[in-house]
């Protein structure tokens, strides 16, 4: 009878232990499949982020070079209008009924300005809510030491300078 009872327990105890097995086993294999696929879930996921931030800055990538593609055509007008003539330096009447229209047209220059090779405004269009104006020639001011003009004047001829101001 207790060998009977002990082969009982023996079988009994197998069985836990099998079943025990068994579980962990499939535990084990559920874990690994379940890791997996979240890994490849992330993966995806990560991919998709980087798919769309790639977008975002192609996006931006192009708004930033039609802004300065539209600066350098409106640029090249501006110096389009320079037409020097005998004379024509003195007053500058037409030049400046012509910029003081195209700031009108634009509205986003605050100024428009002719400077010299010694640093002197010959003419700045200023730009207000009620409309460009040409500024007087007794408020035209020297702008030789200011950065942008040091740096401006050092370029070859038909180049661009782009001056960001620090804030």
């Amino acid at each position: 009878m207790i060998i009977k009872e002990n082969m009982k327990t023996s079988k009994s105890n197998r069985s836990i232990f099998q079943f025990v097995m068994v579980f962990l086993s499939l535990s084990l294999i559920y874990s690994i499949m379940v890791s997996w696929m979240q890994n490849n879930i992330n993966k995806i996921q990560k991919q998709d982020i980087i798919n769309s931030e790639q977008i975002a800055v192609d996006v931006d990538k192009t708004i930033i070079n039609n802004a300065f593609d539209r600066l350098a055509s409106d640029l090249i007008y501006i110096y389009n209008t320079l037409e020097i003539e005998d004379g024509f330096e003195s007053n500058y009447t037409k030049l400046k009924e012509q910029w003081v229209a195209f700031a009108d047209s634009k509205k986003q220059y605050d100024q428009i300005r002719l400077i010299d090779f010694n640093g002197d405004e010959k003419i700045r269009i200023n730009y207000s809510d009620e409309g460009s104006y040409v500024v007087s020639e007794e408020e035209l001011q020297n702008k030789k030491d200011r950065p942008y003009f040091q740096d401006a004047i050092k370029l070859d001829a038909n180049s661009v300078y782009i001056y960001q101001k620090q804030i």
